[in-house]
């Protein structure tokens, strides 16, 4: 497969880089963090309770009748904001998350 692909997306496929922390990680390098930045030890807690707070605004976009979405003159898409919302929601972090972290580098051609 790769022998068929230009030269800079082998060097890119090399060196990308996906990294995944489940919530147990995440409070843990939380608490990595405030004992280096804060001089605090979480650890000695009895207790910790994280949780996570996602807060997104989903864009929608205006459609033309043909179903393709609509640009204004500038040629930038049209936002309907009737139908763009707020979405506000906190999930405990131990058992119900994952990060996902993707790491692309730029390629040589790119400024």
């Amino acid at each position: 497969m790769t022998q068929s692909m230009p030269k800079y997306l082998k060097n890119f496929l090399e060196v990308a880089m996906e990294i995944k922390l489940n919530g147990y990680q995440l409070v843990e390098a939380a608490q990595d963090f405030v004992k280096k930045e804060f001089g605090v030890d979480l650890s000695a807690a009895q207790c910790i309770e994280a949780w996570v707070n996602i807060d997104h605004y989903q864009t929608e976009y205006k459609l033309n009748k043909n179903g393709s979405l609509k640009r204004n003159s500038k040629g930038r898409l049209v936002v309907d904001e009737e139908k763009s919302r707020r979405i506000l929601k906190t999930f405990p972090a131990h058992d119900s998350m994952e990060l996902e972290l993707f790491f692309e580098p730029k390629r040589e051609d790119e400024s």
